[in-house]
């Protein structure tokens, strides 16, 4: 086969077989054929050895496929391997504490293998006190010492998801974590540990309550990481003020944020260009979600966004007293091209009509008088489906205003369709359906359309949701 293909095209094929990161299938089986085919191709000749090993080695699944043990191990014996790994992936892994609490989950590793990592240790140079109790972890076969050390030996990583242990920031890899985030600019260095992660994926370690962004704070000063996903993590009052970062993109699922949180991450991350947060259910806490303060982070620190999205839909709120406010003015946003926001964020809560009935006396060209006009997609969750009219006269006044002529798309998360004749300023919508009003431009097509996704006309609103 050699010869007929070159060892491009070979490489090409092996790296369809690399670990699978998808979760089991129902039967709970997880696909390991691709990683037994690379392991066998391994043994066939020198030429398969390497082209074929380095797609074995790509992605650590230690959720599924092995352990910080068998893999640190290989790289033990081979350190050529550690190059190889571009991303790890790991559900959590057992803490002094864990081991305080329940006992050792693992024996200590053989004299010759524990002299193997100790020889890793002092190739990674780190601060002496540092050395030492790395050196205790590992002799004890504390699982934390060993993810930590692969960790610091795979200096090619780009990507990480894990889940967060408790007390995150007291575990030796947050320690190692933050050594390197201080190292990794130091050119002096060969190869310094974890400079290269670019993406975080972080979970909470448990079905409730959340895990503060703030105990994150070492991974966030990795000077190459640019995207931060998190799932049940919260930011509030309460939290340490975070390190500066050179974020981009944050996306947050299932989430405790409130005002301080938003200007804490905003004036943290000066670079961050999207923001995603949605907010939790009963199973992560309650939220104080004041629109007017959130809006006033995002006029301070949020000036950078080219992309907001907020969704209250599913969170627990609680206010200790009546906070209807709007964002308010976000003209100052200038970058900004797409917003996703609930109606009662432009508009207030109590602003469509009063306790009797009478139309509300918001000028009609609030609205207007409030969105950047760099504006290209607009999409108002939660929606009003009892009084349209207020919030159509709204829209009427931005289509109509020629300052927004980047303006394309207008998406409205309500069954009722909307009240006026959209033709008559050059607007159509011709793919609204029963969960989504969608206005769009005249002569603009999906795909000139910035974010935009055209629903179908029978599409669940949960798949509507998504942006």
């Amino acid at each position: 086969m050699m010869p007929q293909l070159s060892e491009e095209l070979v490489q090409l094929i092996f790296s369809h077989l690399r670990v699978s990161t998808s979760a089991p299938n129902k039967r709970g089986q997880i696909d390991r054929v691709g990683p037994k085919t690379l392991a066998s191709a391994c043994l066939v000749s020198k030429t398969f050895l390497r082209v074929a090993q380095p797609e074995l080695y790509h992605t650590l699944d230690l959720r599924y496929y092995g352990s910080p043990r068998r893999l640190l191990t290989s790289i033990a014996h081979r350190r050529e391997l550690a190059a190889c790994v571009r991303k790890v992936y790991i559900e959590s892994w057992a803490t002094q504490e864990d081991v305080d609490n329940e006992g050792p989950t693992t024996s200590p590793p053989e004299p010759a293998l524990a002299s193997e990592f100790s020889q890793l240790v002092e190739a990674i140079a780190f601060s002496t006190p540092l050395q030492d109790r790395l050196l205790v972890g590992l002799r004890d076969g504390l699982e934390d010492a060993e993810f930590a050390l692969l960790l610091a030996s795979c200096w090619n990583v780009e990507f990480l998801q894990f889940s967060a242990v408790f007390d995150l920031p007291s575990t030796l890899t947050a320690e190692v974590v933050r050594a390197a985030s201080t190292q990794a600019n130091d050119t002096t260095r060969y190869n310094p540990p974890l400079r290269r992660i670019h993406e975080l994926h972080v979970d909470h370690w448990d079905t409730e309550d959340s895990t503060d962004l703030a105990d994150l704070s070492g991974f966030l000063q990795l000077p190459a990481l640019e995207t931060l996903h998190g799932n049940m993590l919260s930011l509030g009052e309460e939290s340490e003020p975070l390190p500066t970062s050179n974020l981009k993109q944050v996306s947050l699922q299932w989430s405790v944020f409130d005002a301080s949180g938003f200007s804490n991450l905003l004036s943290a991350c000066p670079q961050l260009t999207s923001l995603t947060v949605e907010w939790g259910g009963a199973s992560v806490g309650e939220s104080e979600i004041k629109f007017d303060e959130i809006g006033a982070a995002l006029r301070d620190h949020g000036t950078a966004l080219r992309k907001l999205r907020l969704d209250p839909k599913d969170a627990e709120e609680f206010s200790g007293e009546e906070h209807d406010a709007p964002l308010g003015d976000l003209t100052s946003l200038t970058s900004l091209r797409s917003l996703t926001v609930p109606q009662a964020a432009l508009l207030g809560e109590n602003t469509l009509d009063d306790e009797d009935g009478e139309d509300s006396d918001m000028p009609p060209s609030f609205l207007a008088s409030t969105l950047p006009h760099s504006i290209e997609t607009l999409r108002i969750l939660l929606c009003d489906n009892e009084d349209v009219k207020t919030l159509d006269e709204q829209l009427w006044h931005l289509m109509s205003d020629k300052e927004f002529s980047a303006l394309k798309a207008i998406r409205m998360n309500r069954s009722e369709k909307y009240s006026r004749v959209p033709t008559q300023l050059g607007w159509s919508d011709p793919s609204s359906n029963k969960f989504w009003v969608v206005l769009e431009k005249h002569g603009q097509d999906d795909s000139q359309v910035h974010g935009i996704l055209r629903p179908g006309p029978d599409d669940p609103v949960s798949a509507q949701y998504s942006s």
